[in-house]
C-alpha cells in the first residue's frame, strides 16, 4: 500500500515551502515595522506579494494594522505596502535583500502579524506561506501553492486552494458557516468542529487515509474536499465552541 504520510508530513511541506531562498528585489529598502491601518468603509481585505509567514487575527481590542515582527535575517527587510481601492484595502508584501541572493547562504525568513475587525471579508494570495488565522471572518478565500496553515476561529465560509497544503483547523460555530472547500493535490487536513456540530460530506480523492470521527448529516455544515492524495480527520475538538 501507497505510503502517504512521508509526501505530506509538516516538516516536509514546510521544507518545501522555506526551499528556493529569497527574491531580490530592485527597489531600496525602507523598514516601516507597524502600519496602522483604516477599515471604516473596507469590505474586503486582499494580501499578496512576497512569501512570508503570517499570522491574522481578527482581535476588536486591538487597534487594526500591519506588524513585521520580524524581517527574517540581518540582510532582509519586509515592507508592507497599502492601498485603497474603493472599497478593497490591498495589503502587499515587499521583500527585500542586500547582498548577494544565495539562499542558502542569506535566506530571508520573514513573520508579518495583521490585525482585522471582526467580520472582515478575506482573501490571501501568496505562492508559499506559513499562515494562522485567529478571531471570526467573513468570507476567508485562500489560493496557495504550498502552505502550512493554522486556523482557531471563525468564518461566513472558507474557500482554499493549493498544489500542496497542510491544514490544521479548529472551526467554531459551524451552524453560521456556510461550507468549508478545500481542493489541493496533496492535502493534509485535520478539522476540530464543537460537540454536537453537523458535517455534510463531499470528498474526492482518490488515494485517501481520512478519518471521518464526525458522524455525517445531510443538513450540517458543507465539508468539501477534493484531491489527489489525501491524508487527515475530523473530529470533536474541546477547545472548540
Amino acid at each position: 500500500m501507497l505510503n502517504i504520510s512521508k509526501f505530506l508530513s509538516v516538516p516536509v511541506l514546510t521544507g518545501l515551502m522555506m526551499a528556493g531562498g529569497a527574491q531580490t528585489m530592485a527597489a531600496p529598502a525602507v523598514s516601516t515595522p507597524e502600519v496602522m491601518i483604516d477599515l471604516n468603509g473596507v469590505n474586503l481585505v486582499r494580501v499578496g506579494g512576497s512569501n512570508t509567514r503570517v499570522s491574522f487575527t481578527a482581535d476588536p481590542a486591538v487597534p487594526a494594522g500591519v506588524t513585521v515582527v520580524d524581517h527574517g535575517g540581518k540582510n532582509c527587510t519586509m515592507n508592507a505596502e497599502i492601498e485603497r481601492r474603493g472599497d478593497a484595502l490591498l495589503i502587499t508584501f515587499v521583500q527585500q535583500q542586500r547582498g548577494f541572493s544565495f539562499g542558502f547562504v542569506t535566506r530571508c525568513d520573514p513573520r508579518v502579524s495583521i490585525n482585522l475587525a471582526p467580520g472582515t471579508n478575506l482573501d490571501v494570495n501568496l505562492e508559499k506561506v506559513v499562515a494562522e488565522f485567529s478571531g471570526a471572518y467573513g468570507v476567508l478565500q485562500m489560493k496557495t501553492a504550498d502552505a502550512v496553515i493554522s486556523f482557531d476561529g471563525q468564518a461566513n465560509a472558507v474557500d482554499i486552494s493549493g498544489h500542496q497544503l497542510a491544514a490544521t483547523l479548529i472551526l467554531n460555530n459551524t451552524e453560521g458557516t456556510d461550507h468549508l472547500r478545500v481542493n489541493a493535490r496533496k492535502l493534509v487536513i485535520d478539522l476540530g468542529v464543537a460537540e454536537g456540530a453537523r458535517l455534510a460530506y463531499q470528498v474526492n480523492a482518490p488515494v485517501s487515509l481520512f478519518n471521518r470521527g464526525v458522524t455525517e448529516a445531510a443538513d450540517g455544515m458543507t465539508l468539501q474536499i477534493a484531491s489527489d492524495v489525501l491524508k487527515g480527520s475530523t473530529y470533536f475538538a474541546a477547545s472548540a465552541r
